[in-house]
């Protein structure tokens, strides 16, 4: 099988080895709500952690060994609506209450660069909504890679790393067509990939794909399309739907 990307998930503030990935951070598990802690290429060490303000959408926040804040992302947007200021306080709200943020630590498309991929859940009756921002090291600053954030639900999935067929390094992010049929029937699949360009410092689409015949699994929807992507949303434990 091939091995897109080098990867480690981190839950909360604990590495954890995605399966057929090796693993980047092998640090032993922090006291709660310490931040994680990882080395880019060009700003050296880096402390990432979530933050949940009132009346918000949760934050990804990056800050230097000295505190200084490098880049603060809010994951989340009118895509996932529903917000109860009273539960925003530590993170541990039900993700039926307000959306819950995991990010993970990838390899990056230079040698020793890294990114990092938050992803806020929402969960919901019957479904699911996830919401996905990336953030890279550009010209020695932290930065969102993606112009706008990307909206998939528990049908679909996202893939950082290597695209495959010379494609290069980006992003891929895939969800269900729903037409006519029922909720859980199969149904049509479209997925985006996004190609890093180092001229820009973003991913640049450069592909919008449809499959053509109804599948009732986002792996065989992938597959018509010559795509074997790992799909990292079911590497968080606690974003089942």
């Amino acid at each position: 099988m091939k091995r897109y990307l080098s990867t480690a998930l981190i839950v909360g503030s604990v590495a954890v080895c995605v399966q057929g990935f090796d693993c980047l951070l092998a640090q032993e598990k922090p006291a709660a709500k310490s931040p994680a802690v990882v080395k880019f290429g060009q700003l050296g060490t880096v402390r990432i952690r979530t933050s949940y303000p009132i009346n918000g959408f949760p934050t990804l926040i990056f800050t230097d060994t000295h505190g200084k804040v490098l880049l603060k992302t809010v994951v989340g947007d009118d895509r996932l609506s529903r917000i109860n200021p009273e539960l925003n306080h530590d993170g541990t709200q039900s993700p039926e209450e307000n959306p819950i943020l995991r990010f993970l630590v990838a390899d990056g498309p230079a040698a020793k660069s890294k990114v990092v991929l938050g992803i806020a859940m929402l969960g919901g009756g019957s479904d699911c909504a996830y919401q996905g921002a990336v953030v890279g090291e550009y010209q020695g600053q932290l930065r969102s890679l993606l112009a706008k954030q990307v909206f998939t639900n528990a049908e679909g999935g996202m893939y950082l790393g290597d695209l495959g067929g010379n494609r290069g390094y980006g992003f891929a992010v895939w969800n269900f067509i729903w037409g006519s049929e029922d909720h859980m029937h199969p149904h049509r699949y479209n997925v985006k990939l996004f190609r890093f360009d180092p001229a820009a410092g973003q991913m640049v689409k450069i592909a919008d794909l449809n499959t053509k015949r109804k599948y009732d699994s986002d792996t065989d929807a992938l597959a018509e399309l010559g795509l074997h992507f790992p799909n990292l949303l079911r590497s968080i434990s606690d974003f089942g739907c």
